[in-house]
């Protein structure tokens, strides 16, 4: 099945909102309360929406990762990866 997907992350937070909280009930059943998360899959639907860290970008990202630490912490805990 060949399916185009939109890139979510460019819609307008309230687009946004509305998709997790449709997602949201139509696979866990209930309604997502995203103005008082509660439970671990609420919270992450929250972060998804609205944390933003720069360091983040670089976290998710192996390489810009361990160049991170190496800043962080002089690289001694890196293994040989």
């Amino acid at each position: 099945m060949s399916r185009i997907m939109e890139d979510v992350s460019r819609w307008p937070l309230k687009k946004r909102e509305e998709f997790l909280k449709q997602t949201f009930e139509k696979r866990m059943g209930r309604l997502l309360n995203l103005e008082e998360p509660r439970s671990f899959s609420e919270m992450i639907q929250w972060i998804k929406l609205y944390y933003c860290d720069p360091i983040m970008s670089r976290c998710v990202d192996k390489v810009l990762f361990k160049e991170f630490i190496k800043e962080k912490l002089s690289g001694k805990h890196l293994g040989g990866v």
